[in-house]
C-alpha cells in the first residue's frame, strides 16, 4: 500500500530503513561516476529539512512530496518528488529526486509493479495539483542500448572528459 509521508515520525522510520549500513553498497552503485559517491547521511538530513519546510508551508512551491510502499509495516520502496517552478519555462514542474526499492534494484515483476504504482501515484498527484510537467532522471548506462561509459554518447563534452550522468525524461501532463 502506498502511504504519503506526512510526519517527521514517519519519515524518520523510513529513513532508518533507507539509510542502514547494509544499503551502503546500493547507494554507492547509484552514485555519480568519477569516484563521487552519494552520501546517504547528507541525503537524509536534507530531505528531512525539506520535509519540515514543506509541512510548514503546505502547497507553497518549492516543496517535496514523499511516498512509501509498505506492506505489514515494512517499507519496500519509496519516491521523493520536488515541486518547483522552472523559471526557464515559467511552468510548475514535479521532478523526481529519488524513486527506488529499499536498498536494491527492482528485480521481479512484483518489484517493477511496485515501482510503477509509486510513479503513477506521483503522476496522479501532479495532475491533481495542475503541474504542467513531470520529470524523472535515470542513469544513461541503464537506459540506453549500451552499457559503456557515456552510453555511446560522443560529443564535445565527452571528448573533454565529461561523463553523461543522467538522462532526464519529461512528460507533459494534461
Amino acid at each position: 500500500m502506498i502511504k504519503e509521508v506526512t510526519s517527521l515520525t514517519h519519515f524518520d522510520r523510513l529513513a532508518k530503513d533507507w539509510n542502514k549500513p547494509e544499503n551502503l553498497m546500493f547507494w554507492k552503485m547509484q552514485s555519480c561516476r568519477q569516484g563521487r559517491n552519494f552520501d546517504p547521511d547528507s541525503i537524509e538530513f536534507n530531505l528531512r529539512n525539506q520535509l519540515i519546510y514543506s509541512l510548514r508551508h503546505e502547497g507553497i512551491i518549492p516543496y517535496i512530496k514523499i511516498w512509501s510502499y509498505e506492506i505489514d509495516g515494512q517499507n519496500l520502496a519509496g519516491c521523493v518528488f520536488h515541486a518547483n517552478k522552472n523559471f526557464m519555462m515559467n511552468e510548475n514542474i514535479f521532478e523526481e529526486v529519488l524513486w527506488q526499492m529499499n536498498g536494491r534494484f527492482p528485480k521481479s515483476y512484483k518489484d517493477r509493479k511496485i515501482m510503477l504504482e509509486l510513479m503513477n501515484c506521483a503522476e496522479s498527484y501532479a495532475r491533481k495539483q495542475k503541474f504542467k510537467v513531470i520529470s524523472v532522471s535515470r542513469d544513461p548506462a541503464l537506459h540506453n542500448f549500451t552499457r559503456e561509459q557515456n552510453s555511446g554518447i560522443n560529443n564535445y563534452y565527452t571528448r573533454n572528459n565529461y561523463e553523461a550522468a543522467s538522462i532526464k525524461y519529461y512528460k507533459t501532463l494534461n
